[in-house]
């Protein structure tokens, strides 16, 4: 065997290349550098980006290239076929939300605040306050957290009748969102 052919090996009708035991038609230990690389049918890995590119997403309503063309990330969903990914807390504009996928951070809303009435009641003064913070959740498919802080009206001194009270709904931020 002359020097150019020293590393090619034959083996049970294999060819090997850095080899000296092939498993398959041609193995190759270490890159290969080639134009192209075709299968019998004539598909070539060159196609392979069209190929992608075209896959519809969830409900066929976009593609993988609609996707990143949005600044999306493919990603996996609940069914054979992907979802875009998306930073923030909306869809594009012509894309819709997938299910609950989304990933949040958590929340934390107050209220506290004085305000004078002069109300036929009495009351002088009006106090509100509460507080709650939400959990949060990586990207799955789970509705954004809630939690609820209730609202006392409490009067000032010169109140004759004061029993209000209102629950305020606090919701996690949404920082990604799947759309199709």
């Amino acid at each position: 065997m002359d020097s150019k052919r020293k590393h090619i090996y034959r083996s049970s009708g294999n060819v090997g290349i850095g080899t000296t035991s092939p498993t398959a038609k041609l193995e190759v230990t270490g890159n290969i550098l080639a134009t192209d690389v075709c299968n019998a049918d004539g598909a070539c890995l060159s196609d392979i980006n069209d190929f992608i590119g075209a896959q519809m997403l969830v409900n066929g309503a976009h593609t993988y290239s609609d996707c990143t063309t949005a600044r999306g990330a493919v990603v996996d969903s609940d069914v054979s076929l992907k979802q875009c990914k998306f930073s923030g807390s909306s869809c594009p504009s012509g894309w819709t939300h997938y299910k609950n996928y989304t990933t949040t951070i958590a929340h934390y809303s107050m209220s506290r605040w004085c305000v004078s009435y002069n109300l036929s009641g009495g009351c002088s003064l009006w106090d509100f306050c509460g507080e709650c913070t939400t959990s949060y959740h990586n990207w799955a498919n789970i509705a954004p957290e809630t939690c609820s802080h209730y609202t006392m009206y409490s009067c000032g001194q010169q109140c004759t009748r004061c029993s209000t009270s209102i629950t305020l709904l606090n919701t996690a931020t949404i920082t990604q969102i799947g759309c199709y």
